[in-house]
């Protein structure tokens, strides 16, 4: 699997959208002068990752998220839908969406949920064929175009959506990372500047944000997440979109969809999202506890306008 670890203690230092931007150009010159413009220490963007007990602050949860997202666009060779290109409408849909689904989902949010992403919501369309949606710590959500094509209308969209801000809300990649990884690394080097640190202490505490990130990228991507996360965040994810005005029931459709179109065995969402009997129960228990939600013909319109550059678009 292709990696990005690009002088994580800069990478963990860049605004959102500059992120997207120096990553998708490899731009490592424009990664560093946009880190040290921020100028925020690495003992200030990660000190309480160093005790595996302790809850990691909603600012160090989102430069963790936002180096783990790097890995998701070098897994995904950096290519992802800009509201300036031809698929531009599809990036603005998606993030409406999903920016009504998180106001929604801050009326749920509960003192055993992270707090609410410090830098906001961040919605990303990768441009690639896989089926497949991914939920980064620190408020960062990614679909793929071909997850989008798989969806028959805007409730399954949003079914999609809120699973994702599901998992972010309840910390679920934050859980994956392994408890030994700051064990090489002193509480105090968290109390200094970088340029404090010797080169030694420096490579101990890179080389345990760089793990950190490796075992959520490695979650997200590859591994999956547990039974009782995906039960977790289905659950929430439902009440969100019902929140919203969608359709609770949306999700059994969607991973109808899904299945129709793509087996397990080849990747993508139902691999890492996996779908069975037992789940499609508890999605139909949850559903008729909230309610069904008539969908409105606009959502289907919107949809099948929002999709259509994708659909156009060479590959």
């Amino acid at each position: 699997m292709k990696r990005l670890f690009l002088l994580i203690p800069a990478v963990l230092m860049l605004d959102g959208c500059a992120l997207l931007q120096a990553v998708a150009r490899r731009d490592k010159a424009g990664i560093v002068s946009e880190g040290k413009k921020v100028g925020q220490t690495v003992g200030e963007a990660v000190g309480d990752i160093k005790d595996a007990s302790k809850e990691l602050s909603p600012e160090n949860e989102y430069y963790v998220g936002r180096a783990v997202s790097a890995n998701l666009l070098a897994k995904y060779d950096f290519k992802y839908l800009e509201p300036a290109g031809p698929a531009g409408a599809t990036a603005d849909y998606v993030a409406s969406v999903g920016y009504v689904l998180a106001a929604a989902a801050e009326g749920l949010r509960d003192g055993t949920m992270r707090a609410a992403p410090v830098g906001g919501w961040n919605f990303v369309v990768l441009d690639a064929e896989v089926i497949n949606a991914f939920g980064a710590p620190g408020g960062f959500v990614f679909v793929t175009r071909g997850a989008l094509l798989a969806a028959k209308n805007e409730e399954e969209i949003a079914a999609m959506l809120a699973h994702e801000i599901a998992h972010v809300m309840q910390g679920h990649g934050l859980g994956s990372i392994k408890t030994e990884r700051f064990g090489k690394v002193a509480g105090k080097w968290f109390k200094k500047g970088a340029q404090a640190l010797t080169p030694t202490q420096m490579d101990a505490m890179t080389e345990s944000l760089d793990g950190s990130v490796a075992d959520v990228s490695d979650t997200l991507i590859g591994n999956g997440y547990s039974r009782s996360s995906e039960g977790q965040a289905d659950a929430l994810g439902q009440r969100i979109a019902a929140a919203a005005g969608y359709d609770p029931r949306a999700m059994i459709s969607l991973l109808g969809s899904i299945k129709g179109q793509q087996a397990t065995s080849q990747g993508g969402m139902l691999a890492t999202h996996p779908s069975n009997a037992d789940r499609v129960k508890k999605l139909e228990a949850n559903a008729k506890k909230l309610g069904a939600v008539k969908a409105e013909p606009i959502r289907t319109e919107r949809y099948a306008k929002a999709v259509a550059p994708i659909l156009q678009a060479p590959r």
